[in-house]
Protein backbone atom coordinates (compact mmCIF):
# COMPACT_ATOMS: atom_id res chain seq x y z
CA UNK A 1 0.00 0.00 0.00
CA UNK A 2 1.39 3.64 -0.71
CA UNK A 3 0.49 6.74 1.21
CA UNK A 4 -2.59 7.59 -1.33
CA UNK A 5 -5.35 5.75 0.14
CA UNK A 6 -7.89 6.53 -3.06
CA UNK A 7 -5.04 5.45 -5.30
CA UNK A 8 -4.43 1.83 -3.48
CA UNK A 9 -8.49 1.49 -3.49
CA UNK A 10 -8.57 1.97 -7.38
CA UNK A 11 -5.81 -0.29 -8.11
CA UNK A 12 -7.15 -3.00 -6.05
CA UNK A 13 -8.60 -5.79 -8.81
CA UNK A 14 -12.48 -6.85 -9.00
CA UNK A 15 -13.83 -9.22 -7.23
CA UNK A 16 -16.97 -10.63 -6.72
CA UNK A 17 -18.06 -9.83 -2.79
CA UNK A 18 -19.27 -6.08 -2.84
CA UNK A 19 -16.98 -3.78 -0.29
CA UNK A 20 -17.36 -0.26 0.76
CA UNK A 21 -14.32 1.77 2.45
CA UNK A 22 -15.17 3.20 6.33
CA UNK A 23 -12.28 5.33 7.70
CA UNK A 24 -9.85 4.23 6.02
CA UNK A 25 -10.69 0.39 6.31
CA UNK A 26 -12.07 -2.19 4.37
CA UNK A 27 -15.01 -3.72 5.24
CA UNK A 28 -16.97 -6.53 2.88
CA UNK A 29 -20.67 -6.26 2.22
CA UNK A 30 -23.37 -9.28 2.59
CA UNK A 31 -24.35 -10.41 -1.02
CA UNK A 32 -28.17 -9.27 -1.26
CA UNK A 33 -30.49 -12.04 -1.34
CA UNK A 34 -32.78 -12.41 -3.92
CA UNK A 35 -35.80 -10.35 -1.90
CA UNK A 36 -33.54 -7.39 -1.97
CA UNK A 37 -32.36 -7.37 -5.32
CA UNK A 38 -36.15 -7.56 -6.32
CA UNK A 39 -37.09 -4.21 -4.62
CA UNK A 40 -33.42 -2.89 -5.47
CA UNK A 41 -34.94 -3.29 -9.37
CA UNK A 42 -38.49 -1.64 -8.12
CA UNK A 43 -37.25 1.17 -6.66
CA UNK A 44 -34.74 1.49 -9.68
CA UNK A 45 -37.36 1.41 -12.02
CA UNK A 46 -39.79 4.08 -10.26
CA UNK A 47 -36.83 6.21 -10.10
CA UNK A 48 -35.55 5.93 -13.60
CA UNK A 49 -39.35 6.14 -15.17
CA UNK A 50 -39.82 9.61 -13.36
CA UNK A 51 -36.29 10.65 -14.16
CA UNK A 52 -36.64 10.01 -17.93
CA UNK A 53 -40.02 11.78 -18.05
CA UNK A 54 -37.99 14.76 -16.71
CA UNK A 55 -35.19 14.40 -18.30
CA UNK A 56 -33.42 15.02 -15.08
CA UNK A 57 -30.76 13.13 -14.11
CA UNK A 58 -29.67 9.69 -13.44
CA UNK A 59 -30.09 6.56 -11.46
CA UNK A 60 -27.49 4.19 -10.12
CA UNK A 61 -28.04 0.97 -8.52
CA UNK A 62 -25.20 -1.16 -6.38
CA UNK A 63 -22.67 -2.27 -6.27
CA UNK A 64 -21.33 1.75 -7.71
CA UNK A 65 -18.98 2.71 -5.45
CA UNK A 66 -19.73 6.23 -4.10
CA UNK A 67 -16.83 8.79 -2.74
CA UNK A 68 -17.98 10.57 0.64
CA UNK A 69 -14.83 11.76 1.47
CA UNK A 70 -11.13 10.70 0.69
CA UNK A 71 -9.39 11.24 3.98
CA UNK A 72 -10.12 8.84 5.84
CA UNK A 73 -11.29 6.94 2.70
CA UNK A 74 -14.66 6.55 3.01
CA UNK A 75 -16.98 4.70 0.13
CA UNK A 76 -19.86 3.83 0.33
CA UNK A 77 -22.52 1.36 -1.80
CA UNK A 78 -25.87 2.77 -1.42
CA UNK A 79 -28.40 0.16 -3.03
CA UNK A 80 -29.82 3.10 -5.14
CA UNK A 81 -28.86 6.93 -5.84
CA UNK A 82 -30.22 9.33 -7.64
CA UNK A 83 -28.22 12.24 -9.14
CA UNK A 84 -29.91 15.16 -10.91
CA UNK A 85 -28.69 16.42 -14.30
CA UNK A 86 -27.49 19.59 -12.73
CA UNK A 87 -24.51 17.76 -10.58
CA UNK A 88 -23.62 15.79 -13.37
CA UNK A 89 -20.51 16.15 -15.75
CA UNK A 90 -21.56 17.29 -19.04
CA UNK A 91 -18.67 14.43 -20.23
CA UNK A 92 -20.05 11.55 -20.65
CA UNK A 93 -16.91 9.44 -19.76
CA UNK A 94 -17.90 8.59 -15.71
CA UNK A 95 -19.67 6.50 -17.05
CA UNK A 96 -17.46 4.18 -17.14
CA UNK A 97 -15.23 5.06 -14.05
CA UNK A 98 -14.79 2.68 -11.11
CA UNK A 99 -16.32 5.79 -8.96
CA UNK A 100 -19.19 8.22 -8.72
CA UNK A 101 -17.63 11.71 -7.46
CA UNK A 102 -20.89 13.70 -7.89
CA UNK A 103 -23.69 13.96 -5.42
CA UNK A 104 -26.61 12.65 -4.69
CA UNK A 105 -30.05 14.08 -4.48
CA UNK A 106 -31.23 11.14 -2.60
CA UNK A 107 -29.86 7.47 -1.51
CA UNK A 108 -32.15 4.63 -0.72
CA UNK A 109 -31.64 1.56 1.26
CA UNK A 110 -32.95 -1.78 1.82
CA UNK A 111 -33.03 -2.84 5.24
CA UNK A 112 -31.90 -6.51 5.95
CA UNK A 113 -32.17 -8.55 9.47
CA UNK A 114 -28.42 -7.69 10.05
CA UNK A 115 -28.76 -4.01 9.79
CA UNK A 116 -27.23 -2.78 12.91
CA UNK A 117 -28.85 0.22 14.21
CA UNK A 118 -25.14 2.07 14.54
CA UNK A 119 -23.98 0.99 11.38
CA UNK A 120 -26.65 3.09 10.13
CA UNK A 121 -26.23 6.14 12.02
CA UNK A 122 -22.33 5.97 10.71
CA UNK A 123 -24.01 5.75 7.43
CA UNK A 124 -26.61 8.26 7.71
CA UNK A 125 -24.07 10.71 8.79
CA UNK A 126 -21.56 9.92 5.57
CA UNK A 127 -24.68 10.45 3.35
CA UNK A 128 -25.10 13.61 5.34
CA UNK A 129 -21.75 15.05 5.38
CA UNK A 130 -22.13 14.71 1.05
CA UNK A 131 -25.22 16.64 1.29
CA UNK A 132 -27.39 13.87 0.17
CA UNK A 133 -31.17 15.79 0.61
CA UNK A 134 -33.37 12.58 0.97
CA UNK A 135 -33.07 9.14 2.17
CA UNK A 136 -35.54 6.26 1.91
CA UNK A 137 -35.13 3.52 4.08
CA UNK A 138 -37.23 0.25 2.73
CA UNK A 139 -38.03 -2.08 5.72
CA UNK A 140 -39.04 -5.39 3.72
CA UNK A 141 -39.85 -7.35 7.27
CA UNK A 142 -42.36 -4.71 7.87
CA UNK A 143 -43.47 -3.43 3.98
CA UNK A 144 -42.67 0.33 5.02
CA UNK A 145 -40.86 3.35 3.71
CA UNK A 146 -39.28 5.89 5.90
CA UNK A 147 -38.45 9.18 4.28
CA UNK A 148 -35.84 11.45 5.52
CA UNK A 149 -34.64 15.08 4.31
CA UNK A 150 -31.36 16.46 5.76
CA UNK A 151 -32.27 19.79 7.77
CA UNK A 152 -29.64 21.57 9.69
CA UNK A 153 -26.77 18.73 8.74
CA UNK A 154 -28.52 15.82 10.08
CA UNK A 155 -31.80 13.52 8.66
CA UNK A 156 -35.30 14.34 10.14
CA UNK A 157 -37.97 11.27 9.35
CA UNK A 158 -40.77 13.48 7.30
CA UNK A 159 -42.78 10.13 6.41
CA UNK A 160 -43.19 6.94 7.75
CA UNK A 161 -45.50 4.89 4.62
CA UNK A 162 -47.02 1.82 4.92
CA UNK A 163 -48.00 -0.74 1.99
CA UNK A 164 -51.04 0.87 0.62
CA UNK A 165 -50.08 4.42 1.50
CA UNK A 166 -48.78 6.85 -1.61
CA UNK A 167 -45.05 7.55 -2.08
CA UNK A 168 -44.42 10.88 -0.56
CA UNK A 169 -41.31 12.29 -1.69
CA UNK A 170 -40.30 15.98 -2.36
CA UNK A 171 -38.47 14.77 -5.61
CA UNK A 172 -41.58 12.76 -6.76
CA UNK A 173 -44.04 15.30 -6.67
CA UNK A 174 -47.26 13.51 -8.15
CA UNK A 175 -46.42 10.01 -7.97
CA UNK A 176 -49.15 7.28 -7.68
CA UNK A 177 -46.71 4.92 -7.12
CA UNK A 178 -47.91 2.90 -3.35
CA UNK A 179 -45.05 1.66 -1.13
CA UNK A 180 -46.24 -2.02 -1.65
CA UNK A 181 -45.73 -1.47 -5.40
CA UNK A 182 -41.86 -1.34 -4.73
CA UNK A 183 -41.96 -4.58 -2.34
CA UNK A 184 -43.58 -6.67 -5.06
Amino acid sequence: MTSDPLADYLSLPDDERPAEFVGGERILLEMPTPLHQRIVFRVSRLLDDEVEARGDGEVFLSPVDLLIREEPLTIRQPDVFLVPASSLPKDLSYRTDRLVCFRPSLAVEVLSPSSHRSEMSRRLRDYASLGIGEIWLLDPDTRTLVVMNLVNGSYVQNHRLGADERIQSSLLPGTQATVGQLFG
